[in-house]
């Protein structure tokens, strides 16, 4: 899943365009979520997500086929465009990582319905084409690294999936209520 708000530029990852191409040494820095309020999470990422995060429901509009979708979203902060959980040198502050952030600078995105592609954000300041991790060798082939990283987008991927069936099945039985929540800071701003 290539989620908007934080890919400013996917691009296709190509075995020989980006042949030379590496993951930083360092860790990935997530400045582009900065400010991201709420973010998409997988029904498999509750147990996880609740410990730090509330998690809210979001209209998702409809699907190709004319269902209504929700989208489990946990909340980074209070405020629209304030993302609490992003500390000042670009690292994550909570213990807990959304499985997309996880992802970050790579993802998938469909070609067709069968077809997907390991996208990276060309804007992400975490790759390079001297230093880190490569992604493929000298054959153009990728690396244990970069098949590792497939696996677990391929995973997140069947997560969202087996989330999206979940939010409409919750819809079906009818267990979501339009709520809102409003609340005063203790500086008195609402």
């Amino acid at each position: 899943m290539i989620d908007p708000t934080l890919f400013a530029e996917p691009v296709a990852l190509d075995r020989t365009q980006h042949r030379t191409l590496r993951l930083k040494p360092g860790g990935v820095r997530f400045d582009r979520t900065a400010g991201m309020n709420p973010m998409f999470i997988t029904a498999v990422e509750f147990g996880d997500v609740c410990r730090e995060y509330p998690i809210v429901f979001v209209d998702a509009g409809q699907s190709p086929d004319g269902q209504r979708e929700v989208a489990p979203m946990a909340v980074l902060g209070l405020q629209q465009g304030e993302n609490l959980m992003l500390g000042a040198d670009g690292r994550w502050a909570a213990r807990y990582v959304p499985a997309l952030l996880r992802g970050y600078p790579l993802g998938i995105a469909p070609i067709d319905d069968a077809t997907f592609a390991v996208c990276f954000d060309a804007k992400a300041d975490a790759l390079s084409p001297a230093e880190g991790e490569r992604l493929f060798d000298d054959a153009g082939e990728p690396t244990p690294f970069m098949a590792e990283r497939r696996q677990f987008l391929e995973e997140i991927e069947r997560a969202v999936q087996r989330t999206r069936l979940f939010g409409r099945r919750l819809l079906e039985l009818e267990l979501l209520r339009a709520m809102r929540f409003d609340a005063t800071l203790p500086d008195g701003s609402q």
